[in-house]
């Protein structure tokens, strides 16, 4: 069973830590574990309970109010105000706390609901970067942080994965050759949390670019062939395993040596890719997040 930090509990929930203290002595409302040394350790009920309290308050009810409902009266609610509520774009965080919620319970019918609604308002591409990436950073996923546990992580990343290849299939079918560019993505030998490649992909094709798809765990041999028999002109990674500074340094230096005449475009957590002693070359784009890469996508010569 996953448990939570008290500072969990505040990134997850926006709630600060102190207040969440003081609602534990002033209205019991929420029941920690305590260890020996009187460290609180948090359930996912706790969680639940916690992101549902802090939906109600960005909508202007008080704690006071909100702690005198039942868990079944704090859902009820909560359905409603889902079902009531304004547009995704008008309460973005709001409705990112509700897919945290659909995720903690396993709740398939809520998520897809909430992403069908996403797409209708924003279109395909904009639910994805303004809606879902959003959701998957707040929870780790997109840096494979252990935010959560592997079951509820596997679930909704099943879900995500399924739409994002849904709409790939759903793309005009063309011999896309915008400016001429071929895009390789891959993960390096150990990377497993596909879902951000999977979304450059995405972006990437919708935008007309050519892609070859190489997926997780890729050896360097096996990108070197790949490149050898296209017309490769970019390579596209994302890094979230926790590695040393000195392994990142030896892995970016073999791709730099690699692929001296190819753009390499790299994406990742920064907590990692800041401790790195490295010099990147004049062939190399860093790229933070899917906003930051249609915005560099979309400056390039056409």
């Amino acid at each position: 069973m996953r448990q939570y930090s008290i500072k969990d509990l505040e990134r997850l929930s926006g709630v600060k830590a102190g207040t969440i203290r003081i609602w534990e002595q002033r209205y019991d409302l929420l029941e920690p574990i305590r260890t020996e040394t009187n460290i609180r350790h948090y359930k996912d009920s706790d969680l639940k309970k916690l992101l549902n309290v802090s939906m109600l308050l960005e909508q202007g009810m008080r704690i006071s109010k909100i702690s005198e409902f039942s868990d079944s009266e704090l859902k009820l609610t909560i359905a409603t105000l889902l079902e009531q509520g304004e547009s995704i774009s008008a309460q973005t965080e709001f409705y990112i706390q509700a897919l945290v919620v659909s995720m903690l319970e396993l709740d398939e019918a809520r998520f897809n609901n909430l992403f069908s609604r996403a797409v209708n308002e924003k279109g395909f591409l904009n639910a994805i970067t303004d809606f879902i990436y959003p959701f998957l950073v707040k929870v780790g996923m997109m840096w494979g942080m252990d935010e959560v546990n592997p079951g509820q992580e596997h679930f909704v990343s099943c879900l995500i994965r399924q739409k994002i290849l849904t709409g790939i299939n759903d793309l005009p079918i063309s011999a896309p050759t915008k400016n001429g560019y071929s895009y390789v993505l891959f993960l390096p030998e150990g990377e497993l949390h596909e879902i951000g490649l999977i979304l450059a992909n995405y972006i990437l094709r919708s935008h007309g670019y050519k892609v070859v798809y190489l997926g997780q765990d890729v050896p360097l041999a096996d990108i070197q062939q790949v490149v050898d028999a296209s017309d490769t002109t970019h390579l596209l990674t994302i890094f979230t395993a926790s590695r040393t500074p000195l392994e990142y340094h030896q892995l970016l230096t073999s791709y730099d040596e690699a692929f001296p005449d190819i753009r390499i475009v790299y994406s990742g957590l920064d907590y990692y890719l800041n401790k790195i002693d490295w010099n990147p070359g004049s062939n190399v784009k860093i790229i933070n997040g899917a906003s930051e890469f249609i915005d560099y996508l979309n400056k390039l010569p056409i």
